[in-house]
């Protein structure tokens, strides 16, 4: 991870089940939240890391926890 691929990617929207977040920011927020709910404990920094990863080009679209299709926003 370089430095300037990680600034790069932060500020990019990311789409979580079809749903368009500003940032993984964003996005990692609202994963959390729903895991909470079904009893998960998930850390935002976990979550926005894997988005920024994807967003990077380091992993392909997947579905992350098997719940949350993540995909590129158009």
């Amino acid at each position: 991870d370089s430095v300037d691929d990680l600034v790069a990617a932060t500020g990019k929207r990311v789409k979580v089940n079809g749903v368009e977040y500003r940032s993984c920011k964003a996005a990692a927020e609202h994963v959390v939240a729903e895991e909470l709910k079904l009893g998960n404990n998930r850390t935002k920094a976990t979550v926005d890391k894997e988005l920024r990863r994807f967003l990077q080009g380091l992993r392909p679209a997947w579905t992350m926890y098997g719940r949350y299709v993540v995909d590129y926003a158009k």
